[in-house]
């Protein structure tokens, strides 16, 4: 796996340098001034909406999730000295040390989330068992659904999660310095194909029963100009035929195979996981989280698993089965979401 903590700000230690005392420095004035704009956001939402309270909740939620960041970023360094000043890293003692630092900090901040703001998650009666040894493709519409395999897999099944992420989340402390200890890889988009493709790859070594890997393929939010420009670049790719395929889909951006090849290949025994989820596709700029929250219905979560032998060997075919299980995806998707 590539080494990534040198890309984004500098060197890890600049990066930390900014981005720690950063973090202190704004929870310090959060809890400073919490008398001042608490009271201000009550009387906002009093005159807009004094049963949602909507400013007040995400004042409240700002604030928790930097404590979280700040908490598990102290905690880190625990980990880091009672690993003999990190001498121990190697050691499987310090990988679960530090894989339970990650589910306390997945687990706190969606708790935060879950008393302030509403946010729950539900999985769908006749979903797949969760179980390791796969290979997750989810559904990727905001920030905060990143947390949902994290939360499934790592917290409730306690599987060791693997992920690939973007590099501007490496900006959160604690999920900077964690996310390096553990089996991640924040991608560059835009960066060199096949280093990267190699990066996810590597992923996937001491694969087994314990493990998952999860990707987003879709790598960004889904719009409708971003789908456009999706379908214009397969258009002028090497398989134009899937730019149809890609017009179909009404509710997801066309899959970026590279990602999954690369994951396919790398595990040739596990299965694949297919993560779904409805709730959290308008939370798409802060005017549409005001006007949601708090979330009156619980996120609902559903997956379905594919036996490694269902899986195309040849890359072609592997692309055209990702295709086949992103439409599947997208008709279950509006689905939900006429139920809801």
């Amino acid at each position: 796996m590539s080494d990534t903590r040198h890309t984004v700000g500098g060197s890890a230690l600049r990066r930390r340098a900014i981005s720690i005392p950063g973090v202190v420095a704004a929870l310090t004035v959060a809890v400073l001034t919490a008398p001042l704009w608490l009271l201000g956001t009550l009387l906002v939402d009093v005159i807009t909406g004094p049963r949602r309270l909507r400013w007040t909740r995400l004042g409240l939620l700002a604030t928790w999730c930097l404590g979280v960041e700040l908490t598990g970023t102290v905690l880190s360094g625990l980990v880091w000295l009672g690993a003999g000043f990190g001498l121990g890293s190697r050691t499987g003692a310090y990988f679960r040390a530090n894989h339970r630092l990650q589910c306390f900090y997945i687990g706190a901040l969606l708790a935060g989330a879950r008393t302030l703001v509403g946010l729950r998650l539900q999985i769908e009666p006749g979903s797949a068992p969760v179980a390791g040894n796969a290979v997750v493709f989810g559904r990727h519409t905001s920030i905060g659904d990143a947390a949902i395999p994290a939360a499934i897999f790592g917290n409730e099944a306690d599987l060791n999660t693997r992920y690939v992420l973007a590099r501007g989340l490496m900006w959160g402390p604690c999920f900077d310095i964690v996310g390096h200890r553990l089996t991640n890889h924040f991608v560059a988009r835009g960066g060199d194909t096949a280093s990267e493709a190699a990066a996810v790859r590597a992923l996937t070594g001491d694969f087994g029963p314990h493990t998952v890997a999860v990707l987003f393929p879709e790598g960004q939010f889904f719009s409708p100009e971003r789908k456009a420009r999706a379908i214009e670049r397969l258009r002028n790719g090497s398989r134009p035929e899937l730019a149809e395929r890609a017009e179909r889909l009404e509710h997801l951006l066309p899959p970026r195979p590279a990602g999954a090849l690369a994951l396919l290949g790398g595990a040739p025994d596990a299965d694949v996981v297919i993560l779904g989820h409805v709730g959290l596709e308008r939370f798409t700029s802060m005017a549409a989280i005001m006007r949601l929250v708090p979330l009156r219905t619980p996120v609902r979560v559903w997956m379905w698993r594919i036996p490694r032998a269902e899986v195309p060997m040849d890359d072609d075919a592997r692309i055209d089965w990702l295709y086949e299980q992103w439409a599947r995806l997208d008709r279950t998707v509006g689905e939900h979401q006429g139920q809801r």
